[in-house]
């Protein structure tokens, strides 16, 4: 049960640092192209993150806390802070990542 209960956060931890990273990876550009980077990640980081807490909870609802973390970073870092800190601008970029990930929920 432990395991369990430990496995499942160091997984959505490093669910949340791979979120993280992906935003700022989303303005990457090589000259004016811009490199799709943080939505190869983004996919490849939610499956895997899903795949892995299912097989450490060995049930479907607790594989789908790495998604919902994943959208609670992607969600906070769109909103403004006081300061007027913002980390993800209007872009394509953010939406694609947005759409795609919406589908492993």
């Amino acid at each position: 049960m432990i395991r369990r209960v430990a496995g499942g956060v160091v997984i959505l931890a490093l669910a949340a640092i791979c979120a993280i990273v992906e935003v700022f990876y989303l303005p990457l550009r090589a000259g004016p192209v811009l490199l799709p980077v943080s939505v190869l990640a983004a996919v490849a980081g939610n499956v895997a993150f899903t795949r892995a807490m299912y097989e450490v909870a060995g049930s479907v609802w607790p594989a789908m806390l790495p998604g919902v973390v994943w959208l609670a970073v992607i969600g906070r870092s769109a909103i403004a802070r006081p300061e007027g800190d913002l980390l993800i601008t209007d872009g394509g970029a953010s939406t694609a990542a947005a759409v795609v990930n919406l589908g492993f929920l």
